[in-house]
């Protein structure tokens, strides 16, 4: 299987007449394009963005997130998350600070950024929403769960 999502529709290569997907502006230039898909930069907001075209149906995007396992020491897992963590390297400055929100119960992001020696502090929502997960998820079926005031 590809480590890649296979793109469902043929190449953009006209350009792109629709609007940016954060600030809506209407005019959008063509940025990049990889074996998968075009990429196109708002020339409003400078998000660079991939038209829905080639969005991934839920069901192929369930399937291609399931392929790895939130766990700090799961090899693909890393590589997933280097696709993401390598270009913003390059781009970051020396010890750089920042926020990884909605990182799950691995935040492996956090960490691969720490290694190259930025801090990065997890959201302590996160933090509490896996604390009480991990506890739902490991309590016997047959017990209940009450609420004290």
């Amino acid at each position: 299987m590809s480590s890649e999502p296979a793109a469902t529709p043929a190449a953009v290569t006209a350009g792109f007449s629709g609007s940016c997907p954060l600030c809506r502006h209407s005019a959008a230039q063509f940025y990049h394009r990889d074996k998968f898909r075009d990429y196109f930069q708002c020339a409003q907001c400078a998000l660079v963005f991939v038209p829905p075209e080639f969005h991934l149906s839920p069901e192929a995007e369930k399937a291609y997130y399931e392929l790895h396992e939130n766990s700090l020491e799961d090899a693909g897992y890393r590589r997933f998350l280097e696709r993401c963590a390598t270009p913003l390297l390059a781009r970051l400055p020396a010890a750089a600070r920042g926020l990884d929100y909605g990182c799950g119960p691995a935040p492996l992001l956090a960490r691969i950024l720490e290694e190259q020696g930025h801090r990065v502090s997890v959201s302590s929502r996160m933090r509490r929403y896996w604390r009480i997960a991990s506890i739902l998820l490991s309590a016997p079926r047959s017990s209940s769960i009450s609420r004290t005031r």
